[in-house]
């Protein structure tokens, strides 16, 4: 397939953001007794309607052209339905860069 390498760098990318701020972000914040962004989303929002939009924003990091790193967005931002009615969430990522925000090229 043509555009196999390029499919295959957006499934890595979609990899490396479901590990928001890695293992130690996510420890942080359940050592502080709260939720990570998506454990919130997911109590929030009715069982299987969050659909996620914002998943492959952040930064990435190259070396010879390979992808080597990715800093996700520190917010999570999507459709979803809360008691049958559609709405949009959008959430700071504690576990990426305390949430701070940041320029996406």
């Amino acid at each position: 397939m043509v555009w196999q390498k390029e499919i295959d760098e957006l499934n890595i990318r979609l990899e490396m953001a479901s590990k928001m701020g890695g293992e130690v972000g996510v420890s942080r914040q359940h050592e502080n007794g709260k939720l990570t962004v998506r454990e919130r989303v997911y109590a929030l929002a009715d069982p299987g309607s969050f659909k996620e939009l914002s998943a492959l924003a952040g930064s990435a990091t190259y070396e010879n052209n390979e992808l080597v790193d990715f800093l996700p967005y520190p917010r999570v931002i999507g459709t979803s339905k809360i008691n049958g009615l559609r709405v949009l969430l959008d959430g700071g990522d504690f576990t990426v860069r305390g949430g701070a925000g940041e320029r996406i090229e």
